[in-house]
């Protein structure tokens, strides 16, 4: 990637830093939805910080060092879906009835959905990632570890 590239990539940082902020600091948008939509951006900027520059580079990491970077890069990336369909999925309920009802209790058994379910998929990757022998680590140099690559393979 080139320098214009890890420059987008920066302001796209920023201006996920500036939705976080202003979810924060606006009290219009603590409305459950709002609360949604920020768990959303969250979940958005810790994968795009797992996904930057990780991916672009290579690193020397150990072999279980590299996979468990790349269950966290997987855990967020369902996140992010996840919480998108909670997003779509309440904007449909909330037309369908035509008012907004809902409360905290919606919220943790929306939040324990994203998270569990995200736990569950990347479990089930691991394990058939492992199970296949898909994740032997790559013959290195004595003494030296080898090359995560996360993004590339």
């Amino acid at each position: 990637m080139g320098p214009g590239a890890w420059t987008l990539v920066g302001v796209g940082h920023l201006l996920l830093l500036v939705c976080i902020v202003a979810h924060c600091l606006l009290p219009d948008l603590r409305a459950l939805q709002g609360q949604y939509i920020l768990c959303m951006v969250v979940t958005l900027l810790l994968y795009n910080l797992m996904l930057f520059p990780a991916s672009a580079i290579d690193f020397p990491a150990s072999h279980v060092a590299c996979i468990a970077l790349k269950a966290i890069k997987y855990f967020f990336f369902c996140g992010v879906f996840l919480w998108f369909s909670v997003v779509c999925f309440d904007v449909w309920r909330t037309l369908k009835r035509g008012e907004d009802v809902g409360g905290r209790r919606r919220f943790v058994l929306y939040s324990t959905y994203v998270w569990v379910l995200s736990a569950v998929l990347t479990t089930a990757v691991l394990v058939l990632s492992i199970s296949t022998g898909a994740e032997a680590p790559a013959s290195s140099p004595a003494n030296s570890l080898p090359m995560c690559s996360l993004g590339r393979e």
